[in-house]
């Protein structure tokens, strides 16, 4: 064989398996990608999974306001609610506190009431004339809170739509807590 001919032959070999290696490097990036698209579908099941776990003993409060929400009677803002829990568990010592303008001190509060599994009930949150919680004074107004117990003692807070808050005993509360301590104690 001539040089020239063995140099063509390996020029073609060199091209075959330049060719060979890019369509396993491409088929090695799919299978990188399907991989990782994997591990995504895999963390949002196990997410799943636990707020379904979750759900099968805690309770989750959610809210639609009742004729309108915000009503003024007699000089004062109250506020009017349906309060659904959507969890499996109880609602012990349940709370809805209603902030209409923090500027002003304008909120209000339900008496407590408890709920079980998918009951749902109205409650009126009448005007409170006591400061407003601390907990409260940079929040926006308009917004509104809900507040429970589950049957083992752990602290709930709801405010819709950001993802719910809880306050377990012996650990240290955050201030929410602290105050909704307060309001079962004077009960």
């Amino acid at each position: 064989m001539e040089a020239a001919t063995i140099a063509v032959i390996g020029i073609i070999a060199t091209v075959i398996v330049a060719l060979a290696t890019l369509v396993v490097a491409y088929q090695t990036k799919r299978l990188a990608k399907s991989t990782s698209d994997l591990g995504t579908h895999a963390q949002r099941q196990v997410a799943e999974m636990e707020t379904s776990r979750k759900l099968e003993w805690a309770p989750y409060l959610t809210f639609q306001p009742a004729d309108g929400g915000d009503n003024l009677a007699g000089g004062f803002v109250h506020y009017a609610a349906t309060v659904t829990n959507i969890g499996r568990g109880p609602a012990i010592n349940c709370v809805l506190v209603r902030l209409i303008s923090p500027a002003r001190s304008t909120w209000c509060m339900s008496s407590m009431f408890d709920l079980g599994y998918a009951d749902k009930q109205q409650f009126f949150a009448p005007a409170q004339t006591a400061a407003l919680p601390t907990f409260l004074v940079d929040k926006p107004g308009g917004s509104t809170w809900l507040f429970c117990a589950d049957q083992f003692g752990t602290q709930h807070m709801f405010n819709p739509p950001t993802p719910p808050e809880t306050s377990h005993m012996g650990r240290e509360a955050p201030e929410w807590a602290d105050w909704y301590k307060e309001q079962i104690q004077r009960k």
